[in-house]
């Protein structure tokens, strides 16, 4: 049976909340196996939180569940695109 859940991403992400957010991360794995991350209100981020998200979705397809950022700002866009990160994350705008 698939379980969509939803967690908004913070304004501000950067290597400082990681560890909250892999926390806030691993608590809604156990919820469903369609996660979308809601990324509309992202302002700010930076490379280790691009890291973790990778690092999340890559495990999350080994456990056969998908990840999707959907509504991601233009700060969002902007950035993985900068790092190379938008055609390697499922990115739906």
């Amino acid at each position: 049976m698939t379980e969509n859940v939803a967690l908004e991403l913070e304004a501000s992400l950067d290597i400082s909340v990681v560890e909250k957010l892999h926390e806030s991360l691993n608590e809604i794995t156990q919820s469903g196996d369609v996660i979308n991350l809601d990324a509309r209100n992202v302002e700010r981020l930076d490379t280790a939180v691009f890291q973790l998200l990778y690092s999340y979705q890559q495990s999350m397809d080994k456990k056969h569940a998908s990840v999707f950022f959907v509504n991601p700002s233009e700060a969002f866009i902007d950035n993985a695109t900068l790092l190379g990160m938008h055609d390697v994350l499922n990115i739906k705008h």
